[in-house]
């Protein structure tokens, strides 16, 4: 039977022992481990049960306790340990119980061999069965009775242990890794031109060299690209299972930044504006690392936002010039010798401010919205409706004017099984208004508002009764808007919520009689431009 053995050196070599050198698993659960190798962090891969309290005794020497896997299956426990280039593994040999099923006449007294071994003896029962326990070495698939052989089923394990040189590695560049293979078999012999299987999940392998007896060495050659988990597998025929190494590949050093403003200009004493930077390494990977940022005409603060990834917001000086600007500067390294990236914002003077005596800008801002939502009036009336609104602003110290031009359009439908006939009603309603706004910034990206304006209400009422045809009469009422409505800056626009209160004059038209009074629930998107 195969003792646990030194069986490789790449370089120097590590010396591994094992006490007790073989287990019986039904007996004993553990084994203690010692290691020699040259001073420095050892690394131990096991293809079978765990490896417990490494720990350094002495310079080059560690010991660990090994303890073995919960199922009784006999196996091959395969301890690979690898100090840099030097490399070594033992095979430990695992016995497991089974039972041994033999087919006599009743009553006969049998017994089963493996190996040395005998096992029994043991009484057939009335059926001419004994059931005989035995303990099965690694390796071994049949017990013997008499000149028969009996079939133990004993599963297939894994007889193959990669050891790989790096667990982690930068993805800005090709890469080249040596991976340690050991391989057995199913008793723990060393395999001599082991039949290895491989895949990978990336990049490609040098044919394998022995270089001991069940020791071979694979280059592992790792192309540049995505940072992330790869994984290269090695089997032998007949094995369920491969040896599986994983190694990480992370962003390397940062290589450029790309810096991004999230609108074309500032104003003067206005908002903040929002910038992005993304620092990525030579391969695109967003790469961490120190990045300092710097700004002129205005006053910058950043933070982190992810993996690369900073928010900025510049807030711009109180007064400009014409043809002012504000330009931030990242810079990577934080010795002045990294990439660095910069963007220029045009500043545009504040609102009312003299622009050299011909007077104050009047328009320091205009938008563009859609808007959708319901028009109801607490009286059965329910109606959806669809707008567009346009607009001109200015700044007022701390807040924001807004002239706002407004269209939009609803329509009601209702239907009745009224005796003697069948009523169909359609109301339509176009709205025009002209309102003005006062806007007030609730965060350097929200802002709410309220408003009040007049506005036309033109209508058409529409009864068909039955089959007797339609009427239809139209008119044209004056009528007042208030509104509330706040908004955050975010996915390149402004998406908002909007609540309105609608007071118009009476109808007098044959088929609509009175004023309406209602209020309209709306969810919009709006763009702004300088």
């Amino acid at each position: 039977m195969l003792i646990a053995a030194l069986l490789a050196l790449l370089s120097s070599g590590v010396e591994i022992r094992a006490e007790p050198a073989a287990l019986r698993l039904d007996r004993e659960r553990t084994a203690q481990l010692r290691f020699v190798a040259p001073p420095g962090p050892l690394s131990v891969e096991c293809s079978a049960g765990t490896l417990e309290q490494l720990r350094e005794t002495a310079p080059g020497q560690w010991r660990a306790q090994w303890r073995a896997p919960k199922s009784l299956v006999p196996r091959v426990a395969l301890i690979v340990a690898r100090r840099g280039e030097t490399v070594g593994f033992a095979a430990l040999p695992l016995s497991g119980g089974g039972d041994a099923e033999v087919r006599t006449r009743p009553g006969a007294v049998v017994s089963v061999s493996i190996g040395p071994e005998t096992f029994g003896p043991l009484r057939a029962g009335a059926d001419g069965t004994a059931v005989v326990p035995v303990v099965v070495p690694p390796g071994v698939d049949f017990a013997q009775q008499g000149g028969r052989l009996i079939d133990l089923h004993v599963p297939r394990t894994r007889t193959v242990q990669l050891a790989p040189l790096d667990r982690e590695l930068a993805a800005d560049r090709d890469q080249e890794i040596e991976i340690a293979v050991a391989a057995v078999s199913r008793a723990g012999e060393p395999l001599e031109d082991a039949p290895l299987q491989w895949t990978t999940s990336r990049g490609e392998l040098t044919r394998a060299e022995a270089v001991a007896p069940g020791l071979y060495r694979v280059r592992w050659r790792i192309p540049r690209g995505s940072a992330g988990e790869i994984f290269v597998r090695a089997s032998v025929p007949g094995d369920p299972s491969p040896s599986e190494a994983v190694v990480r590949l992370v962003p390397g050093a940062i290589a450029s930044i790309e810096l991004k403003a999230l609108q074309a200009t500032a104003v003067a004493g206005g908002n903040a504006v929002e910038l992005s930077a993304l620092a990525v390494d030579a391969a695109g990977n967003p790469a961490d690392g120190p990045v300092e940022f710097f700004a002129t005409g205005g006053a910058l603060t950043s933070g982190a936002a992810g993996t690369g990834r900073h928010r900025l917001l510049l807030t711009p000086p109180a007064m400009a010039d014409e043809d002012a600007e504000m330009e931030v500067t990242a810079a990577a390294g934080g010795d002045g010798q990294g990439p660095r990236a910069g963007i220029r914002i045009p500043l545009l003077p504040a609102a009312g401010a003299e622009d050299g005596g011909r007077g104050p800008k009047v328009v320091a801002r205009s938008a563009v919205a859609i808007r959708t939502g319901v028009l109801a009036d607490g009286r059965g009336l329910v109606a959806p409706l669809l707008g567009v609104e346009g607009g001109l602003r200015r700044r007022w110290r701390s807040f924001q004017v807004s002239l706002l031009f407004d269209l939009w359009w609803a329509r009601a439908s209702q239907s009745t099984d009224a005796a003697p006939a069948p009523v169909d009603t359609r109301d339509d309603f176009l709205v025009a208004s002209v309102s003005a706004a006062l806007r007030m910034p609730l965060s350097d990206r929200a802002a709410g508002w309220a408003r009040v304006g007049m506005a036309f209400v033109a209508a058409s009422a529409r009864v068909r009764v039955g089959g007797q045809g339609e009427a239809t009469s139209r008119g044209t009422v004056p009528g007042v808007e208030l509104g509330l409505g706040a908004e955050r800056r975010m996915w390149g626009g402004v998406p908002f919520l909007e609540v309105r209160l609608l007071r118009t004059g009476s109808f007098a038209l044959p088929n609509l009689t009175g004023a309406l009074t209602g209020f309209t629930f709306c969810a919009g998107y709006r763009l702004e431009m300088p």
